[in-house]
């Protein structure tokens, strides 16, 4: 029976499939190759921090587009109040 009249019930059981795919991965992390795999990436991965990596560096100011005094600026001219 389907949940909702006129859709095709679901292909596939949701809670069923999930708790499947949650004992798998539990087991492949208890295996020997995922503790070397593991060890390798504490000896040879990255060191910085999360948050050392996520910062971006400031970027330059673009050449392309250069200030021009003698050009009107968008809202010149508008008066804000009225």
């Amino acid at each position: 029976a389907s949940p909702v009249p006129g859709y095709v019930p679901a292909v596939v059981d949701f809670a069923e499939r999930t708790a499947a795919t949650k004992e798998l991965l539990y087991r492949l992390r208890k295996t020997q190759s995922a503790a070397d795999t593991a060890e390798v990436y504490r000896r040879h991965g990255s060191r910085k921090r999360a948050a050392a990596r996520k910062e971006a560096k400031p970027k330059p100011p673009s050449k392309r587009r250069k200030e021009r005094p003698d050009q009107p600026g968008l809202f010149d001219g508008i008066d804000p109040d009225g």
